[in-house]
């Protein structure tokens, strides 16, 4: 009789076995499927031209409340390293609301 327990526990093994891998082979083959779709989207949206930067024609800026180097840079078109380097006596790190900055 212990050899029907042990050959009937070795069957249910393999079965178990054969289904752990098929459920591991269907959850990684969504997740791959993820993946795919979600970077076509990212390659289709990087195809596209980007929006291009809007730029200030004007030669000074007037900082306003919750104005930073990097957002007034963004802007105006020009480079932070350029905007410290027209106007040196600012403090990057304490910009004033109503403080003119030079742009050009």
């Amino acid at each position: 009789m212990k050899k029907r327990s042990s050959v009937f526990a070795r069957l249910f093994a393999l079965i178990a076995l054969v289904a752990a891998i098929a459920a591991v082979y269907l959850v990684a083959s969504n997740a791959l499927d993820e993946d795919s779709t979600k970077s076509g989207k990212q390659d289709s949206q990087q195809t596209q031209d980007p929006k291009p930067k809007p730029q200030i024609k004007a030669a000074t800026y007037e900082v306003k409340s919750g104005d930073t180097l990097t957002r007034i840079s963004y802007r105006s078109g020009v480079k932070v390293t350029e905007l410290l380097a027209l106007n040196p006596e600012i403090d990057p790190q304490n910009l004033v609301i109503g403080q003119i900055i030079k742009l050009r």
